[in-house]
Formats: C-alpha cells, structure tokens, sequence
C-alpha cells in the first residue's frame, strides 16, 4: 500500500500535464504571434507530445515503483521549466513578465507536486520504511 501523498502525487502531476497542454494550446492558437505557421504548430506539438510521454513515465516510476531517481529528476526539469519562463526573463529585462491565469495555476500545482513528494510519509516511503499495516493482521 503506498502512502498518502504518494497516492495523491499521480492525479496533481497529472492535473500539471493538463494545465501545460491547456497553456500550449493557448500560445499557439489564440496568439497571432505563430499562427501563420503551421510547421511551427507541429514542431511545439511533438516536442510537448514528447516531454509529457517522460513525464508520465517519470510520474510512473515515482508513484509505482519507488524511484528516488524518478523523483529528482521530475523536480529537476520541472525547475528548469520555471527557471526557463520566469528567471531568465526577469534576469534580462528586470521586470517580471506577465502570465496568463493558467500558469500561475500551473506553477501552484507544481509546488505542490514537490510538496507531496517530501512530506514524512513519502519520504520513508521512499527509504523503504513505510509500513502501514502489520501483516500478522490476515493471518
């Protein structure tokens, strides 16, 4: 049996793979900014095709099986992400850009994400300490 905020990691990782497909979908056909160009279209769709199929196995191999690996590696390209679309515009311009409603959700979602995956339980879960039930009790 996996713990608590294990079983609660999977539908709010998730629920950020949706917000990030809702985000695409309104950089590339609400904006006039590419929407001439279709092959651009089809490039950003693939690669985030592509970068959600890793993050589902990532999501897969944290809430599943275990992996400590899984786990940092799901924390470290999500940073990146954030890095990537808040720091480095802030860093070059110094001013804050300005984001749609559905990323600030989005970046709510993913810290708690994060959160879910250091609370107590999912930490001796992941240290193979989690033993919520005694065995001896379907004997």
């Amino acid at each position: 049996m996996r713990p608590r905020s294990i079983i609660w990691f999977e539908p709010v990782a998730v629920l950020l793979l949706v917000l990030g497909a809702l985000q695409i979908y309104h950089k590339l056909f609400t904006s006039n900014s590419i929407a001439n160009e279709v092959w651009l279209r089809i490039l950003a769709l693939t690669i985030y095709a592509a970068v959600t199929a890793v993050m589902l196995f990532l999501i897969w191999l944290i809430s599943r099986r275990r992996s400590t690996l899984a786990k940092w590696t799901y924390i470290v390209l999500n940073l990146a992400r954030v890095t990537e679309s808040i720091i480095v515009p802030l860093a070059i311009s110094q001013i804050l850009p300005s984001f749609p409603p559905i990323a600030w959700a989005q970046l709510a979602v993913l810290a708690i994400s994060i959160w879910l995956l250091f609370r107590s339980d999912a930490r001796r879960w992941f240290r193979n300490e989690w033993a919520p039930v005694d065995p001896e009790i379907f004997r």
